[in-house]
């Protein structure tokens, strides 16, 4: 029996309390008056109401006295449970004796669509197609009150709809589509026919098995190139992120040729077979493994003997006398006799690409970072390794944006012989107007992150973004509403897609609510949609 809970809020004479009108809200006192109607009655009416069979005649005469007080009457649209009827001589109604039921006040949730609604799908939640104050939010269909709403975006429907990437008629993975609708494997033009899944595709973002690198794009000279094959000096540790760029040097373990090393055995101290600077191998010593140790013969230079393999032994370490770390020292043997000789080509007559007389300088020569034009060089960065931008060990351009070749291997589209944008062939020879080239181009293109696969906050194939916060469609994996305004007002979807304040959610909100316990349920004080019962 809840006949004890029933006048909770009254005090002996039926009245409410004036601490409890203090505390209600204006929006509660409709709540306030079906308290005072039923608690108005007296101790006989209440008697009476719970006899409740037949229609007592206590009922009956205080119906006549008063026409039926505000609980009793019929009025406050209460559905009785059972109970005798009376008619009251006034015109009322007796009201149906119960066993102490609640008395609750109409509104937003209750499941009955009232003037003033759009909807109720019986609940005050936002998020499932009627908010909590009754609105339709987008994309939504609530025909029948009391039940849950239909969202009109369906996938696996053949059509791809607002937040949506891809629909290829199923909600099946694996298959080019994935069962959320929100991922492609690769672009799906044909809404419906299915698609062909992609295991492998450079510049998603993910290392696989046929790749040296990935750092999310295909876009050649920044460490990982179009093939998502690693550049020269560079490395790219973390898929997905920017490659970071490692100029050569005297100990890396790398012969680079280029800039004048002899060796490398991955370190830069004299005496173990390479020299400090990597310029020359040492006397008696051969390093055929790069980044390896040498292979040295142990002598006893310096003791004036000449013992095998020496092949002179002065008791000095003079590099100018003719035997220097008990080798003979002859400029144009063509042998290098570090660290006396910087060259030696056998003929040190100083032209271009040659060795100075005394074998002590390098003539001009191409990778010595000067374009010496005179002598047919386009170019001279020291290293001129012939990566996609950069110059070739001829001192020649190699494959580059500009040159007029179409280079699809470094991720190209076109190249029309400049690097101007604007004429239909961007700066970095990617075409202007297509959906893929990674450069938004409005008003047909809202997003082009150059892979446009769909996922949540990424670009979908049609250069539209595929799910995200914002649509006016929730994606349940990711968010808990989505209004497309978001803007946190009481019963709407809050920024971020999250709940904002709603009935239920265990806050007082004035001047929307009158209680709030957290729950959505009737005849426990408070009711479904917050107001006092």
């Amino acid at each position: 029996m809840r006949r004890t809970n029933r006048c909770r809020r009254c005090d002996a004479t039926g009245a409410v309390s004036e601490g409890t009108r203090r505390m209600l809200p204006w929006g509660a006192w409709l709540a306030a008056a079906g308290l005072m109607a039923a608690c108005g009655s007296t101790t006989e009416d209440r008697a009476a109401q719970s006899a409740g069979a037949g229609g007592s005649s206590a009922a009956s005469s205080r119906g006549g006295e008063s026409g039926g007080s505000g609980r009793d009457t019929g009025d406050a649209g209460a559905e009785p449970s059972s109970g005798g009827r009376g008619t009251g001589a006034s015109g009322g109604t007796g009201g149906e004796g119960t066993g102490g039921m609640f008395w609750v006040v109409p509104g937003c949730g209750d499941g009955v669509l009232a003037s003033s609604e759009e909807c109720d799908d019986g609940n005050p939640i936002p998020g499932d197609g009627c908010n909590g104050i009754c609105e339709l939010e987008p994309h939504a269909t609530c025909d029948t009150p009391g039940a849950p709403c239909t969202i009109d975006v369906v996938c696996g429907n053949g059509v791809v709809e607002v937040g949506e990437a891809c629909d290829d008629g199923n909600t099946e993975d694996h298959d080019g589509c994935a069962g959320d609708c929100i991922h492609v494997d690769e672009s799906c033009p044909y809404p419906g026919d299915g698609c062909r899944p992609s295991l492998v595709a450079c510049g998603d973002g993910w290392l696989h098995f046929t790749e040296e690198c990935d750092d999310g794009n295909t876009l050649p000279g920044d460490g990982c190139n179009g093939l998502c094959a690693m550049e020269p000096y560079s490395r790219c540790p973390v898929p997905g992120a920017s490659c970071e760029w490692s100029l050569p040097f005297c100990g890396d373990g790398i012969v680079h040729t280029t800039v004048g090393e002899a060796c490398d055995d991955g370190n830069m101290s004299g005496g173990d077979g390479c020299a400090a600077d990597c310029s020359f191998v040492e006397p008696f010593c051969d390093c055929p493994s790069p980044g390896e140790p040498c292979d040295c013969v142990s002598t006893d230079c310096g003791d004036t003997v000449v013992d095998a393999p020496e092949e002179c032994d002065d008791g000095n370490d003079d590099p100018d006398d003719g035997c220097h770390l008990c080798s003979l020292v002859i400029c144009g043997d063509a042998i290098v006799q570090g660290p006396v000789e910087v060259c030696d080509d056998g003929v040190n007559d100083g032209s271009y690409g040659g060795c100075s007389v005394d074998c002590r300088e390098r003539a001009p020569r191409c990778g010595d970072a000067i374009v010496q034009g005179e002598y047919g060089e386009e170019c001279d960065d020291e290293w001129n390794d012939g990566s996609y931008g950069y110059c070739a060990a001829d001192c020649r351009w190699g494959p580059r944006c500009g040159d007029g070749t179409v280079d699809h291997d470094w991720g190209e589209q076109c190249d029309d012989d400049n690097t101007e944008s604007g004429d239909g062939c961007t700066s970095d020879c990617l075409r202007e107007g297509i959906c893929g080239n990674g450069i938004v181009e409005p008003p047909t293109e809202e997003c082009d992150d150059g892979i446009n696969y769909g996922g949540y906050g990424r670009c979908g194939p049609d250069c539209v973004p595929a799910a995200y916060c914002g649509n006016g469609v929730t994606e349940r994996e990711y968010e808990e509403c989505d209004d497309g305004v978001n803007a946190g007002e009481y019963g709407r979807c809050a920024p971020g897609c999250t709940l904002g304040e709603y009935c239920g959610d265990g806050r007082l909100q004035a001047p929307w609510e009158g209680c709030d316990d957290g729950g959505n349920e009737n005849f426990d004080g408070c009711s479904a949609w917050c107001q006092y019962e």
